[in-house]
């Protein structure tokens, strides 16, 4: 409840120093909600993911491109580049994770930024599948947890990543979380845009890769 009203009070602080920021709010707001009320495929995390807990809200996207897993992974799982593709990354405070010292268990921070503002997460791997899945899972300000599915299978003559995950925050409610998973799920497809380019700039010839959204801003 403190935390709330906490929240709230910070919110008051910057309409009023900065007006044009309840114009924004609405905007961002109405998104949102329009949003959420779509539905299109979801992409759930797999059960074996191993998460600590379930899920309500979801986001993900995954595409198709004529390349093979190891190929994805090369560009996916290497930290160093992570920046390149994911879309809410802005760096590792304490360095990059390396690849070779992944397991169940292994713990990193890394510092993402939503709607133009950074927090770091605490992560922890709670499945690995070299070289093809990664699944993790972290926590944040107010209290919010965050689970993130990375993976790269075969499909046809090419090969299929996906990138899904969940989100809870008992703080944020009703408009405002649907602000947020409309923010993560832009970053999701994007992230499939960037890796589709990392990859056409390796000269993998990509397959016409068509991004599969999934508005899972779902109302509270």
């Amino acid at each position: 409840m403190h935390r709330t009203i906490r929240t709230a009070a910070a919110l008051l602080q910057a309409i009023v120093a900065h007006p044009s920021v309840l114009v924004e709010l609405g905007r961002e707001v109405f998104d949102g909600l329009t949003y959420g009320r779509s539905r299109g495929e979801v992409h759930v995390p797999p059960a074996e993911a191993n998460f600590s807990r379930e899920f309500a809200r979801h986001f993900g996207s995954s595409t198709v491109v004529s390349a093979s897993p190891d190929e994805i992974v090369a560009v996916t799982l290497d930290f160093d580049r992570f920046g390149e593709w994911f879309g809410l990354h802005v760096g590792w405070p304490d360095g990059a994770p390396s690849r070779d010292e992944l397991c169940v268990g292994a713990v990193f921070g890394e510092t993402l930024r939503v709607k133009g503002t950074k927090a770091t997460l605490v992560w922890t791997v709670t499945r690995y599948d070299p070289p093809h899945t990664l699944a993790i899972e972290g926590g944040g300000p107010l209290d919010a947890a965050v689970a993130l599915w990375i993976s790269a299978t075969e499909e046809g003559s090419g090969a299929r990543i996906v990138v899904s995950g969940g989100f809870s925050c008992d703080a944020l409610r009703g408009p405002m979380l649907a602000v947020v998973m409309k923010a993560l799920q832009d970053a999701a497809d994007d992230s499939m845009t960037h890796v589709a380019a990392l990859l056409n700039s390796r000269d993998v010839e990509l397959n016409q890769p068509a991004v599969v959204r999934n508005p899972a801003a779902q109302s509270s």
